[in-house]
């Protein structure tokens, strides 16, 4: 019990600062344009690296393992992988059945910068979710109650996702997840970070499907007609069942080798 409310002191100070931390950098860095953003965002994964490393060394005095850049190479390309693959699908069958349509914008100016903004800003959430809050409750409890911790916490940035539907929600939980079983999986952060950067450069910044980040033009613009709950309606892709049904199975795949691993272990 004593741990259990440590625990939660800890994850309300750490959570809370970095988050006030970063709307507070986003306030000075007004403007729209992708040199703003990328300063915003700079300025706040510089805090979350600093405010990670106080607690892993001080606060925790190195009793938690620091994250783990083996085979980073591999990870990358795997997470690029895993991050286009559910949204390529889903685009590619809503394309099939001819309920998208893309559309093409003007060419995006600065879109290095958008880029960079959108990498430190996935840092930025990585750290703040899957960073040292992982390794805590990871060190007491099983992996199913530290994702739905996590999963808590990740809604909690993200309250106007509940005005979407249940499917936008779900899918919303569900990445989280699998961000979560696949830390779990592989022991590597460079994997999750890779996965969250391209879902989120694949879907807004390329296809335009969602906002990748504020402000942030798009290569293209996508159209959806027909069910919603097939195509998202008013959430293209990240509203869709299909995206559900492939971040689903993703998950039961990981969880299973998980299980099985742990089952090794004990043997």
């Amino acid at each position: 019990m004593k741990n259990t409310l440590t625990n939660l002191f800890k994850t309300f100070f750490f959570f809370d600062l970095l988050v006030i931390a970063q709307h507070t950098f986003v306030g000075y860095s007004k403007g729209g344009t992708a040199r703003s953003a990328f300063i915003s965002a700079c300025f706040s994964l510089v805090m979350a690296i600093a405010v990670t490393l106080v607690f892993f060394l001080f606060v925790e005095r190195r009793t938690l393992p620091l994250f783990s850049f083996d085979h980073s190479v591999r990870h990358i390309g795997m997470g690029i992988l895993l991050g286009c693959f559910p949204l390529g699908i889903t685009a590619g069958l809503l394309k099939l059945f001819r309920r998208l349509t893309f559309g093409v914008k003007l060419p995006v100016s600065s879109w290095a910068f958008w880029l960079l903004a959108l990498l430190a800003e996935t840092l930025f959430t990585e750290l703040l979710l899957r960073g040292y809050l992982f390794q805590l409750y990871r060190k007491y409890y099983g992996v199913a109650v530290v994702t739905g911790l996590l999963s808590i916490l990740y809604l909690s940035l993200h309250t106007s996702v509940f005005s979407g539907g249940r499917l936008y929600v779900l899918n919303y939980l569900v990445f989280n997840m699998l961000l979560c079983l696949l830390l779990e999986y592989t022991g590597s952060f460079v994997l999750t970070v890779a996965v969250h950067f391209a879902y989120k450069m694949l879907g807004g910044f390329v296809l335009g499907a969602f906002s990748a980040l504020e402000g942030c033009p798009s290569l293209f613009s996508v159209t959806v007609s027909g069910k919603t709950w097939f195509t998202g309606g008013s959430h293209p892709l990240q509203g869709s069942a299909i995206l559900l049904v492939i971040h689903t199975a993703l998950c039961a795949y990981f969880l299973f080798h998980i299980v099985k691993t742990q089952k090794k272990k004990l043997i």
